[in-house]
């Protein structure tokens, strides 16, 4: 979509609705210069952990079922 920098600030939440729905890239043109407006995507706090493989050994399901007092180093042996 291209737009002329009036057209932008008249429906500028619409045109920011539309990019961020579409995923598409509006572009805007003014003074002969254009520029882009395009949705980041930012993403989920979950997405941004880094991963630990093997923190957890064993079927996770059953991690209430685990008596931490009855643990000890000692039996690992």
């Amino acid at each position: 979509m291209i737009l002329k920098a009036t057209d932008l600030r008249t429906n500028l939440f619409k045109v920011l609705d539309y990019c961020r729905d579409s995923g598409e890239t509006v572009r805007v043109e003014r003074g002969g210069e254009a520029f882009e407006l395009t949705a980041k995507r930012s993403k989920k706090r979950i997405e941004e952990l880094d991963e630990h493989p093997g923190t957890i050994v064993g079927d996770p399901d059953h991690l209430h079922l685990a008596k931490v007092w009855d643990w000890s180093d000692s039996e690992r042996a």
